[in-house]
């Protein structure tokens, strides 16, 4: 069945404007555009804060956290009315969820090395890795972790995948991935930094 391509806001929303049509990794485009979105709202939340010194980490993240909720949500009703137009169960064309799944990641990685990051940094300034490239380091393995996830979706992934075909089962599955892929990701990390 061909797909048609309208320009209604749930299909822009549900595709990521557009960038789902691409013929070839929709899910891995979609992944990757969140990291200039990341930056964007980061950008936009401080300044409509009044500057970076008049917003806390703690703050910004919380901030970030609720952005990434309205847009999880907003992802379910466009992934719905999506999913209506074109008759299919899950679209390969809909990136939405993969774009929620991947700003939760970054933002979940980012918020837990305030808390348990302490040590892994303190580490890896000591062999001569700065902040900037540790940071560069997190956010590679945010992107790796949460494809791995997103691609192979295993227990209980997996099961939303199949089992949830709605807007809300799009948005979910990534999610879950997003859990697994930050939990991953400090196992990792965890495990290089008791090798140093």
């Amino acid at each position: 069945m061909k797909i048609k391509k309208n320009f209604s806001i749930s299909t822009i929303i549900a595709t990521f404007f557009g960038s789902g049509f691409i013929p070839y990794a929709p899910g891995t485009l979609g992944s990757f555009l969140a990291f200039p979105l990341y930056a964007i709202i980061t950008y936009a939340i401080i300044v409509m804060k009044g500057g970076v010194n008049s917003l806390a980490s703690s703050d910004l993240i919380n901030a970030i956290l609720v952005f990434i909720t309205a847009l999880f949500f907003i992802g379910v009703w466009a992934s719905n009315e999506y999913c209506k137009d074109t008759g299919k169960e899950d679209p390969k064309e809909i990136v939405i969820d993969e774009v929620v799944g991947q700003l939760l990641t970054i933002c979940l990685i980012l918020y837990m090395l305030r808390f348990i990051g302490a040590e892994a940094i303190i580490k890896v300034n000591k062999i001569g890795i700065n902040d900037f490239d540790f940071v560069i380091y997190n956010m590679i393995s945010a992107f790796i972790m949460f494809r791995i996830f997103d691609i192979t979706k295993p227990w209980p992934i997996g099961y939303i995948d199949r089992n949830y075909k709605t807007g809300l089962g799009i948005m979910l599955d990534d999610v879950a991935a997003a859990i697994f892929a930050v939990i991953m990701h400090f196992f990792v990390l965890f495990a290089v930094i008791d090798l140093i």
